[in-house]
């Protein structure tokens, strides 16, 4: 699993602090703690999991690192599995404490394994469309924790989205994959 790829949760930050602004409470630091724990580390670490088992045999043959290539099919299901377990484990306990953001969350797993399984393998520019939708979908979670409107905050959600267009149009393209 890659933990460094979990700061992800930082949009949802981002969208928390755009409705309430920097006041902190310790409430709010230990839901912050434990929702990183539900949506970085379990959900979205299980999905970038199962990103590295649907890209174990492209990235070989395109020269980028992927350690899973180098295990047994058995071993490659099982991190499969443990990726699964992960993935339900965050969504139920999302759904559980989290309740307002739960269908985003289903909607950023779709997302995901479409982005993963089909586009990224078949329709690239489709996939970076597609996957650029998960940030603004992440900083539109944080303001529906907050209790915001996210009618408000609608032009922030374009241009995030067409800053991750971009990125991840630059970043593919570079990586000789557009």
């Amino acid at each position: 699993m890659r933990l460094h790829k979990t700061v992800n949760v930082l949009f949802i930050a981002v969208g928390y602090i755009l409705v309430t602004g920097f006041e902190l409470s310790a409430q709010t630091i230990v839901a912050g703690v434990f929702l990183y724990i539900c949506f970085g580390i379990l959900m979205y670490g299980g999905l970038y999991s199962f990103n590295s088992v649907a890209d174990r045999v492209r990235d070989h043959k395109n020269g980028l690192p992927n350690p899973l290539y180098k295990l047994s099919l058995a071993e490659v299901l099982l991190h499969a599995c443990v990726a699964f377990v992960f993935v339900v484990l965050g969504q139920t306990l999302i759904s559980i404490y989290f309740r307002q953001i739960v269908y985003i969350c289903f909607v950023l797993i779709g997302i995901n394994l479409v982005y993963s399984f089909v586009l990224k393998r078949y329709f690239m520019i489709g996939g970076v469309l597609l996957i650029a939708t998960t940030g603004p979908l992440k900083v539109m979670s944080g303001v529906l924790l907050a209790g915001g409107n996210v009618y408000d905050y609608w032009w922030i959600f374009i241009v995030h989205y067409v800053g991750s267009v971009i990125f991840h149009g630059v970043k593919n393209y570079r990586r000789g994959l557009l």
